[in-house]
């Protein structure tokens, strides 16, 4: 006798805080409301036959009563043909580690739609609603078995521009799922969780791992868990770690139709060893209609772990140019309160970033809306010369807030510069503290309007090379400086830009020293604005040399004493025009000292 109940796989999901502050600020991150009432026969079919056509045949069954539950019983399934859920079916084991649907040498594709495109996994859906996939073991090592895992595609291949509003899987989840990925080392290389388009998914608490080890392999198209493309999808709390390519991947491809991704939240994850170990990369265009632009709509990335990556430990990429400069290629993106560290040695041509939002492109073809880096924190890195730990580049508007940035308090980082903007527009960083800089602690080059405050930059220039603590190259225009605290040791700089720098404004700023440096070098006199400088010496006898202010009257410069030592000489030297009036009391004892440039 049919029965009405509510379907265990559409209960209300209540909002997490990141959730929470999403919608605060505008945006539907996730589909809040998903109950539905159903009408069927509950029905549970056990399979003890150790076969996937035993599996396949439970399913039928269950499907044909319109929903219900296969239960797996502990044991190995060899898979040679992909089983295929159905809606309202629940497929469950009984455990990971104890049902195990080991993957053959060989899989049989799965032809979709009356264009016959053929697809591969172990174990999946095929646009279809509610199937649940739960507590077992996918194994695709034992065989060797490079293909794709836990898949849930579209019903039809939107590849063909025809079907790009096929039927998607819609309110899926894959839970307490073990994937053991395969890597042939080449692409391709199968995708473990594999998320093409579909609405509503659920990805939680599985693990999720590629190799025994991780090694990395420049070549490699493996990936942990993937959406291509996608809605209202929520990726949490799962163990991802070893795969070539990427861990967690948000795509689109220029190839396939519809491949947007809308609301999509990645948190409480850790993912580890992978070439990139959380990756979203933006902007895919319709080939047939170059005026429709598919783009990343709203994507939060918290409270993760990201340990240990080769290129980039959470990253966000635009590799495609849009139709045109002013299209928006990514909104609303937030990358809060993750723990990244990155202590990996340099392999091949790999930069050891930590967090990256980089439009790699030539020309800045394409505008994001809302990228937001806050509350993180980045340790380690071994970035050379190239990206430094956290890299922003060809991207305007971003806000980069309350993040902690720096070397390991034992071995220090290699990174050269721990936060690097380069041609990069509209960019706050506010809040920050960035210490223990191989070189400098910011690197700036070719952008306008840069807003630095309320950070602590401290042990900077661990290499002794003389650059700043704020090393400026290229050309800018208005770029403040205020409110800052400034520890840095031996002879290095606040800030040191060129004579292309224009607008600059330094405003309360706070500089401890302990030997010659100089604050503020090396800009446009002519155009720059400063207020109070606070220059606290700690080490006494000390000389202030190279330009430290290099504009005419007003500026005030006060000089703290924290010892008992008097300071035998200041100057205070100026290049542009104007004089330099120094004022200096003689009694022993702690003393401040005011300087007046007119």
């Amino acid at each position: 006798m049919a029965t009405t109940r509510v379907s265990t796989w559409s209960t209300a999901v209540p909002l997490t805080g990141s959730e929470v502050l999403a919608c605060e600020q505008g945006v539907n991150f996730r589909k809040i409301t998903i109950d539905e009432v159903t009408s069927y026969t509950p029905y549970s079919e056990v399979v003890t036959t150790l076969t996937s056509a035993a599996i396949q045949t439970a399913i039928d069954n269950v499907a044909a009563l319109g929903g219900g539950t296969v239960q797996l019983v502990a044991g190995s399934y060899v898979v040679s043909d992909v089983i295929q859920s159905d809606d309202n079916v629940h497929i469950k084991g009984a455990g990971m580690d104890a049902t195990v649907l080991v993957a053959n040498t060989s899989i049989t594709g799965v032809s979709v739609g009356t264009d016959a495109a053929t697809y591969t996994g172990v174990i999946g859906a095929f646009g279809k609603t509610n199937c649940i996939f739960s507590d077992f073991t996918v194994d695709m090592q034992t065989n060797s078995h490079p293909g794709n895992g836990v898949i849930l595609l579209p019903a039809a291949n939107p590849a063909v521009k025809a079907y790009e509003d096929t039927v998607v899987c819609v309110d899926c989840r894959v839970e307490r799922v073990k994937v053991k990925g395969y890597d042939q080392g080449t692409s391709p290389t199968g995708y473990s969780i594999w998320n093409r388009r579909a609405k509503g998914t659920r990805i939680l608490n599985n693990v999720v791992t590629g190799k025994d080890t991780a090694v990395y392999n420049a070549s490699s198209g493996q990936e942990g868990i993937e959406v291509f493309g996608g809605e209202n999808v929520l990726i949490s709390g799962n163990y991802v770690e070893n795969y070539g390519n990427a861990g967690i991947f948000l795509t689109m491809s220029n190839d396939f139709f519809d491949t947007g991704i809308k609301n999509v939240i990645i948190t409480d994850n850790h993912v580890k060893g992978c070439r990139n170990n959380i990756q979203v990369q933006t902007t895919v265009i319709d080939t047939t209609d170059a005026n429709t632009l598919y783009i990343v709509d709203g994507c939060i990335i918290a409270n993760n772990t990201s340990e240990d990556a080769y290129q980039y430990g959470i990253s966000v990429l635009q590799t495609i140019a849009a139709p045109n400069a002013t299209d928006i290629c990514m909104r609303g993106i937030s990358i809060e309160n993750n723990y990244v560290l990155t202590s990996n040695a340099l392999v091949g041509a790999a930069q050891l970033v930590g967090i990256a939002v980089t439009r790699e492109l030539a020309a800045n073809v394409g505008l994001p809306v809302g990228v937001k880096v806050s509350a993180n924190t980045v340790i380690g890195g071994k970035s050379g010369t190239g990206k430094g730990l956290v890299y922003i580049n060809n991207i305007d508007d971003v806000s980069f807030v309350d993040n902690v940035v720096g070397g390991d308090s034992q071995t220090g980082t290699d990174s050269y510069y721990l936060l690097n903007i380069n041609n990069a527009n509209y960019i706050d960083v506010k809040g920050n503290t960035l210490r223990d800089a191989a070189r400098s602690c910011v690197r700036v080059n070719d952008c306008d309007f840069l807003t630095v405050s309320d950070n602590s930059f401290q042990r900077t220039d661990l290499l002794a090379s003389g650059i700043a603590t704020v090393y400026m190259t290229g050309t800018q225009e208005y770029p403040v400086f205020q409110n800052n605290i400034v520890g840095a040791p031996l002879g290095v700089g606040f800030v040191n830009a060129n004579s292309t720098t224009t607008y600059l404004k330094a405003l309360d700023n706070t500089y401890t020293i302990n030997q010659n440096a100089s604050m503020i070098n090396n800009m446009d006199a002519a155009t720059c604005n400063f207020g109070t400088f606070t220059i606290v010496d700690t080490d006494f006898n000390h000389v202030i040399v190279n330009d430290m202010i290099l504009l005419g009257g007003g500026t005030q410069v006060e000089v703290v004493q924290t010892g008992t030592t008097n300071i035998s000489a200041f100057a205070l030297v100026q290049s542009s025009s104007g004089t330099c009036v120094v004022t200096r009391a003689s009694s022993s004892g702690a003393a401040t000292y005011s300087y007046l440039i007119r």
